[in-house]
């Protein structure tokens, strides 16, 4: 539950994610095309919207400071949380928690097909001399693309002494943020 100390407009939320809900775009489309645009569900819009997430963070903690959504593939977890930090650091900033984190659930036939065309999911578990269980090598200089997941993380980002004075025990500390591109995806 949230901290009635801290105002809601000083609770923020920078939330990552790469794609929206596939499977809800595919199953609207499919009714769309049957001429069935009358089952397409109300909630349609704000479930595929990339921004979902830090909307439903932000009803359900109360947090009416910054809510932003960072879309930037691999990395969109990560970018979303150096920006919580950017925001807690800055001078102006009226801040004092942010909920920061990602979450992704493309598993579905649509997205599957993509990355197969993009080659760039892991094939080593074609190969009847390699064990599936290896085919998740992201640092191993012998791997040979990705395997796909789904799943969600969100932390509490907040300044020290913020955290002292609710009597929270922190449990790591940001030290610095950078954010380039490789230019190559």
């Amino acid at each position: 539950k949230h901290n009635n100390k801290s105002s809601a407009t000083r609770r923020g939320v920078s939330m990552g994610c790469g794609m929206s809900s596939m499977m809800d775009i595919t199953q609207a489309h499919e009714l769309w095309r049957q001429g069935h645009y009358r089952k397409i569900s109300p909630q349609f819009v704000p479930k595929v919207l990339n921004n979902s997430a830090a909307g439903r963070l932000s009803m359900e903690f109360h947090c009416q400071g910054p809510n932003l959504t960072l879309s930037t593939a691999c990395a969109a977890s990560n970018h979303a949380i150096g920006e919580a930090y950017r925001i807690l650091q800055h001078p102006h900033s009226n801040v004092d928690i942010m909920l920061t984190g990602g979450s992704e659930a493309s598993i579905e036939p649509l997205s599957l097909a993509g990355f197969c065309r993009l080659r760039a999911l892991s094939t080593s578990f074609h190969d009847n001399d390699d064990d599936v269980t290896r085919a998740s090598r992201p640092f191993d200089a012998q791997r040979n693309g990705f395997v796909m997941g789904e799943g969600a993380a969100v932390l509490v980002l907040e300044e020290l002494h913020h955290a002292v004075q609710r009597g929270a025990t922190p449990l790591a500390e940001v030290v610095g943020y950078g954010l380039t591109a490789d230019a190559h995806h």
